[in-house]
Formats: C-alpha cells, sequence, structure tokens
C-alpha cells in the first residue's frame, strides 16, 4: 500500500491536476483518504512491532532455562536397578569363591584319600614283615595241645614266663590313666616284661574299669612279643570272654587266631577269624581289620 501511495504522489504531484479517466474528483478524493489511512496503519504496525520486538527479545534473553523435575518413579526404579546391580555383582563374589572352595575341598579329599591308601599300604608291608619275623621265631616241632581237634587252645591265661621285669611294683602310680600310660610307653620302649607286670597290674586293680580291656590287650601284646604264644592265646582268650566290649576286643579276636597259627593250630585260627563278622560286624569293615584278617586267612590256609 506504501508504494502504491508513493506513485500516486509522484504522478500527481500537486492535487486536482491528476485526473485519470473513469475517476471523478469526488471519487479522486476518496482514494487519497484511503490511501492516507492505509499509511497510517502501516505506519501503526511498523512502530508497534518496533517498540514491542525490544521488550521480548530482553524477555527471552534473560529468562531461566527450563530444567525438567526428575520423576519419582523413575528414580525408585533407578535405585532399585543399582541395588540389583550390587547383589547380582555380590552373588558372583559369593559363586567365585564357593567355586574356590570346593576345588580345594576336592585336592583335600584326594591328598587324604592317597594318604588313606599309602598307610594301608604300610601296614600291609609291615605286617608282612612282621608274620616273616614271627615264622622265622616259631618253635620248629608241631606243638600239640591235650584238647579234641575240633575244639580251640584252652584261654585260660598262662603263668608269666619270659626274662622277669625289672621294675618294682611298688613304684607304679595308683591312678588309673598313670598305670595305663606307663604299661603303653613301657611296651613301646621295648622293656616288655615291665609293661607286661604293668599292665596285669592294671587288671589286678581295676577290673571293672572301662580300661580293662585295653590293660589286657597290652598284656597279650606284650606276650605275642616275647614269643609266649600260648600266653598271649589265653590273654587275647580273657579279653574277648571278659571284655567283649572293649575297643581292642576285634582286634583281640585277630591276635587271638594269629597266636593259634604260630602255635601250628590253623584250623583253630580259621574257626576264630570266622567269628569276627558274627561277633564284631563294624569293625571287621575298617581296613586295618580286613587287611589283617586277609593276611591270617592266608597264612593259615583258611
Amino acid at each position: 500500500m506504501t508504494k502504491m501511495l508513493v506513485i500516486l504522489l509522484i504522478r500527481c504531484p500537486e492535487r486536482g491536476q491528476c485526473k485519470p479517466a473513469g475517476l471523478t474528483p469526488a471519487g479522486l478524493t476518496y482514494g487519497w483518504r484511503a490511501a492516507l489511512g492505509a499509511l497510517a496503519v502501516a505506519a501503526g504496525l511498523s512502530g508497534f512491532a518496533v517498540f514491542s520486538a525490544a521488550p521480548v527479545s530482553a524477555q527471552v534473553m534473560n529468562a531461566t532455562p527450563y530444567v525438567p523435575q526428575p520423576d519419582p518413579a523413575v528414580e525408585r526404579l533407578s535405585k532399585r536397578l543399582d541395588a540389583l546391580e550390587a547383589d547380582l555383582r555380590s552373588a558372583t563374589n559369593r559363586i567365585d569363591q564357593l567355586g574356590f572352595e570346593l576345588s580345594s575341598a576336592k585336592k583335600a579329599a584326594a591328598g587324604a584319600n592317597a594318604g588313606r591308601v599309602e598307610a594301608e599300604r604300610t601296614i600291609a608291608t609291615l605286617t608282612g614283615r612282621i608274620e616273616a619275623l614271627e615264622r622265622l621265631a616259631a618253635p620248629q616241632t608241631s606243638a600239640t595241645l591235650s584238647a579234641p581237634a575240633e575244639a580251640t587252645v584252652n584261654l585260660k591265661q598262662a603263668p608269666a614266663s619270659g626274662p622277669a621285669p625289672s621294675m618294682d611294683p611298688g613304684n607304679l602310680p595308683q591312678g588309673e590313666s598313670e598305670l595305663l600310660a606307663i604299661a603303653k610307653g613301657l611296651l613301646v620302649d621295648g622293656q616288655i616284661a615291665d609293661a607286661r607286670q604293668a599292665a596285669e597290674i592294671f587288671v589286678q586293680r581295676f577290673p571293672k574299669s572301662a580300661s580293662a580291656g585295653d590293660a589286657q590287650y597290652t598284656v597279650g601284646e606284650a606276650m605275642m612279643i616275647q614269643k609266649d604264644y600260648q600266653g598271649a592265646a589265653g590273654a587275647y582268650g580273657k579279653l574277648i570272654t571278659s571284655y567283649p566290649k572293649s575297643e581292642q576286643a576285634a582286634m583281640g579276636l585277630v591276635k587271638l587266631a594269629r597266636a593259634l597259627r604260630l602255635l601250628d593250630k590253623k584250623q583253630d585260627a580259621c574257626k576264630t577269624l570266622g567269628l569276627l563278622q558274627q561277633k564284631y560286624p563294624v569293625q571287621a569293615k575298617t581296613d586295618v581289620i580286613k587287611s589283617l584278617v586277609a593276611t591270617e586267612k592266608s597264612r593259615a590256609g583258611c
């Protein structure tokens, strides 16, 4: 509209001199008025734009940036996720630790089993050596007994034989545990006669003691070392008959069979070994007893 008004001013520099065709003075006057009105409106709009633009621009520049507020539900989920991740890491570490402990336990079990096998092999070797020594020390002639062939040897303990003890019985301790410890210690130290005497005194003093069977077994062991096989058979027989619930009873039964075999009573030895499973089924399953029984059966030809 402003451009049209300028054109009109150029073409009509003075009022009344520009009379385009088809326009009357009244129409021309009306055209001028319209043009001036449009110009005024345009000027007003421009001024409004100019004067209003500055405050809006300043407001935009000075406004605080928009920061979105966290959602409580999102925060809760985020915390829960962090906790689950921590639990997962802890569980993973625990699994690794358990795996390491399991591996260590397996290695320890394998080592223990290897040690057990080696111990059994050593026991078997020592047993064989003892058997060889006993065969060399056994009487060359067969020892005959007055009992019938189907009967076993007399289990009544024989009187003491062999070297006399050198220890004064009065010097032995009076307490049960001390006296039994002395008897076993003397046996280990090779003082066989003194060990036998101490063990026999224990049985005499404390026949009702829970350790009486252990002491009676020590008597039999001392006699076996002294090669008093008849006396040893009687000592082991007393252990079985008088103290059948002793921890040494099962071993005493095997040692009785050994003493009978060394007395050349092999059939009686085999019969004695046959009682082991019946009288002591639990102890008969132990590796040491099974090894000794197998050796005795082989030696006696059972």
